[in-house]
């Protein structure tokens, strides 16, 4: 596949949004790909610690959460995406049954993905109930909420989910306030999370112009950049947050 290096950063800071839209799949030969790298800048915002004070035999004393975890300049618990495609690859087969576990007071990682329309699957795994508030995350950090689930000790609820306006949603428990995390909701199949070293692909892409867009839980505004994909070639596209 040739590369192209169409460039290096990307600085606009632009608030996220989407409309819910039907998916089709189709067959996409000699697909286009988007590779890149997202980065932070600026001092690196220290985690916050909670003083647990309810359930401490099952949540522990405290509780210590990195919202921005910044690795070596590289930015993690990303998710790099194509806005409004309408046909494509097909979604992957391991984001179609969610499941956020709950173990020891905390939601799992802190960011999860799961497809649009789906089920989610919320497993409390501790002998404390548990109560999740999801909030659809709108323009600036802005929340709307989409349920509330009272989960029994041990015990598993099911619940779809449908975000309408934004792309994303953050869970909270009400019983515990240091429960906390994040789930990106696609609704198309043209998205990755980052690794650790903050890199990304997105690949099989139809030729054609997209505005590529990202998204973290904490940080309000997200860069993006629109690009043209061509037909087996990769374009490389770099993305930097700030505080």
């Amino acid at each position: 596949m040739k590369k192209i290096v169409l460039t290096s950063l990307v600085a606009s800071m632009i608030p996220f949004s989407a409309n819910v839209q039907s998916y089709e799949v189709v067959e996409v030969n000699k697909g286009g790909a988007i590779t890149g790298k997202v980065t932070f800048s600026g001092d690196d915002p220290a985690p916050v610690k909670f003083l647990v004070t309810k359930d401490v035999e099952v949540c522990g004393q405290t509780r210590e959460i990195d919202f921005v975890k910044v690795n070596n300049g590289a930015l993690n618990d990303v998710v790099v995406y194509l806005e409004n495609v309408e046909a494509g690859k097909p979604f992957p087969q391991k984001d179609k049954q969610a499941k956020i576990e709950q173990k020891k007071c905390e939601y799992g990682p802190l960011l999860n993905v799961m497809i649009q329309g789906e089920n989610l699957e919320i497993i409390n795994m501790d002998k404390v109930a548990h109560k999740m508030h999801a909030s659809e995350m709108m323009d600036m950090g802005s929340k709307k909420t989409m349920f509330n689930i009272s989960q029994p000790v041990q015990g598993t609820v099911t619940k779809e989910v449908k975000i309408k306006e934004g792309v994303g949603m953050k869970m909270e428990c009400e019983q515990h306030e240091f429960m906390q995390g994040f789930m990106f909701v696609a609704k198309n199949p043209y998205y990755a999370l980052v690794t650790e070293e903050g890199t990304f692909t997105i690949e099989d892409i139809p030729s054609g112009n997209y505005t590529v867009k990202t998204w973290h839980g904490k940080l309000k505004k997200h860069p993006q950049a629109n690009v043209s994909v061509e037909s087996g070639k990769e374009i490389v596209v770099n993305f930097d947050y700030s505080k």
